[in-house]
């Protein structure tokens, strides 16, 4: 694949707006009333001349200019103007308030904002219900803090697209009910405003004029539906017009910012360097965050097939190394938020292996998008196995289709495959996570669960045991803790998680001495747990030990055949079988020497019909266990 994420198609990308004009696009009657212009016009009156400076952001760093008329390097304007077209305006709808500034915000660590899509509202995703804003885990148990409306479309000269479906959502009763469940729960609520083509955006930025009147016309809609801010998707544009639009991002800021000083505008940018430039020039013109779209680093077509938001890929781009650009640039990440994704990708396979090429398209097609829910929740193929990648890190599905000669896999994230990405957001202090998109997951508790783990209390990042396989009960733990809501206080561990031990300091949880308790060999967990300075725990870690005291297990027979008695065994480890010995004796003669299994001839006895003969096994693991077997024949 390419080293660049290419941004994903509808409907669960974010260029489902204009990939193409909606079924029911032509404009219903109310949204050309006259009333509807005349309340756009006073919103606007209050408003300063557009292409005037945003009020700097302290924290922003250097503001670039934003002057009304000047044109990018290199970019000529266009002779002769281009022709302004008249399109509806905003129905005359009743102004929804703003978020209540009183109403306590939801407690999380970081940031974690989601877009909803308006098909979710309308419809539901491959199985997954339509999002109910009463019943949806994320609004009910206050996980995320700001909620996307995707979205309202631009056109060219800077008209916003409010006669297509998606418009018609946020404008209609469905986002209305949406904001006001989201305000009673203190999470903001934004709207995406979306540009996609690289013609299109050279209309849109070729000079500000285009961009100014898009600036005016989002801001009468936030006003009007009582929203928190405004994100800017734009996708698919030339380098030379990234300066107008960082501009035109700056200069919604500074308007909406007039409205209402809590304001915030954020810009979705994609995780290569040209995303990295995108919002290294947005942030420096006062916008609040930059959503790093991490998704789609493998699409349809890509072979090997994998994670489509991996933390590690071996050979092309991942989350990490997205991150390392963004740096690179000079951006401050605690204005970043990390976007990941609530869906996965399904290919046909060459092999069942990890990892494994892609069927060429020719007999099956490309890879196709797959929900979490319906990976999850759905029904399983016949024969489905799954496992985890850890190098991803992900969740696999495989399968073989009998009917089709293939084999078949699907990389999604489990809550648990999940929370390494989570972590990311403490580990690199970034402005927190991101979902695209909201009800992808179906609902399915263990996310918004995930997301509470991780940033609604202190947290237990991971750790290890020393030795994590071995023939004693002595090891030695070793734990990392994060701070999140406030400093963690102390570590405690266990065996059962009722006894615990007493307090240690956090930073002195690095080969602590700890005895496993007695019992038979197997598998040990010892249990980290965290508490911070206001009394929240984490959720215990688990940690695990193989102990292992016994060579291995060792099932076996004799068979005679001809002069001789052929020997067949089976054996089973904890940890491992290194090759077998044997050696014999007939009747009461001497033992032979030990050999190992190399050949048929070495599983083998010569010996006369009658006589008895002994066969010993000596089987071994790799830690050194030794079990001896004795087989007698007759």
């Amino acid at each position: 694949m390419s080293s660049v994420p290419r941004p994903a198609r509808s409907p669960l990308g974010r260029r489902s707006p204009f990939a193409r004009r909606s079924p029911l696009g032509r404009r219903s009657p109310h949204l050309r009333a006259l009333g509807a212009l005349l309340l756009l016009l006073a919103t606007l009156a209050v408003a300063p001349a557009l292409g005037q400076s945003p009020s700097p952001d302290p924290a922003a760093g250097p503001i670039a200019s934003v002057g009304p008329s000047a044109s990018p390097s290199g970019v000529p304007t266009p002779e002769p103007t281009p022709r302004v077209r008249p399109g509806p305006t905003l129905p005359p709808l009743d102004r929804l308030p703003r978020l209540d500034p009183t109403v306590p915000g939801p407690e999380l660590g970081r940031e974690v904002v989601a877009y909803l899509p308006y098909w979710m509202s309308n419809a539901g995703f491959q199985g997954a219900p339509a999002f109910d804003p009463a019943t949806d885990p994320w609004i009910r148990d206050r996980r995320i803090t700001d909620l996307v409306l995707f979205s309202v479309g631009i056109r060219r000269d800077g008209a916003l697209k409010l006669d297509e479906a998606n418009a018609r959502f946020v404008l209609g009763p469905a986002a209305t009910r949406i904001i006001r469940a989201a305000h009673r729960q203190g999470i903001r609520v934004l709207v995406s405003f979306v540009s996609g083509g690289y013609d299109n955006n050279a209309a849109l930025f070729r000079d500000m004029r285009a961009a100014q009147r898009f600036v005016r016309e989002a801001a009468a809609l936030v006003a009007l539906r009582g929203l928190d801010g405004a994100d800017m998707d734009v996708e698919l544009i030339k380098k030379p017009y990234f300066r107008n639009y960082a501009r035109t991002a700056g200069l919604l800021k500074a308007r909406l910012r007039l409205q209402d000083p809590a304001s915030r505008v954020t810009v979705a940018t994609n995780g290569a360097k040209s995303g990295a430039t995108m919002a290294k020039m947005a942030l420096s013109t006062g916008v609040d965050r930059a959503f790093l779209m991490g998704y789609a680093y493998r699409s349809g077509g890509s072979s090997p097939v994998g994670s489509i938001s991996p933390l590690h890929h071996p050979t092309d781009l991942d989350l990490l190394e997205s991150l390392d650009l963004y740096r690179a640039r000079g951006i401050d990440l605690s204005r970043v938020i990390l976007g990941l994704p609530t869906y996965g990708m399904t290919w046909p396979t060459q092999t069942s292996l990890p990892n494994a090429e892609r069927v060429g398209s020719k007999r099956f097609g490309d890879g196709q998008v797959t929900g979490f829910h319906r990976a999850l929740a759905g029904e399983q193929p016949f024969g489905a196995m799954w496992d985890e990648v850890p190098g991803d890190p992900s969740a696999r599905r495989r399968w073989w289709d009998w009917e089709r000669g293939t084999w078949w896999q699907t990389y999604v994230d489990t809550p648990a495959t999940w929370r390494p990405k989570l972590l990311v957001a403490l580990e690199q202090d970034l402005a927190g996570v991101g979902l695209w998109a909201i009800g992808y997951e179906g609902g399915l508790q263990g996310y918004p669960d995930m997301m509470g783990e991780v940033l609604a209390r202190p947290v237990v990042a991971g750790g290890s045991l020393e030795p994590a396989v071995g023939t004693g009960l002595d090891i030695r733990v070793s734990a990392r803790v994060l701070d999140v809501l406030a400093p963690t206080r102390w570590v405690q561990l266990s065996d059962d998680g009722v006894a615990w031990s007493p307090p240690l300091p956090p930073d002195a949880l690095a080969g602590v001495p700890w005895r496993l308790p007695e019992g038979v060999d197997g598998k040990r967990v010892v249990l980290v747990r965290s508490r911070d300075l206001a009394g929240r725990l984490s959720v215990p870690y688990a940690l695990t030990a193989i102990v292992d005291r016994e060579g291995p297990t060792v099932v076996a027979g004799l068979r005679r055949a001809a002069d001789r008695w052929w020997i067949g065994l089976a054996q089973a480890d904890l940890t491992g079988m290194l090759p077998v010995q044997v050696r014999h004796r007939v009747a009461d003669g001497d033992w032979s020497a030990w050999r190992f299994l190399r050949t048929p001839g070495d599983a083998s006895v010569a010996a006369p019909e009658g006589v008895p003969v002994t066969v010993e096994i000596q089987s071994t693991d790799p830690l050194g266990n030794v079990r001896v077997t004795s087989v007698p024949a007759p």
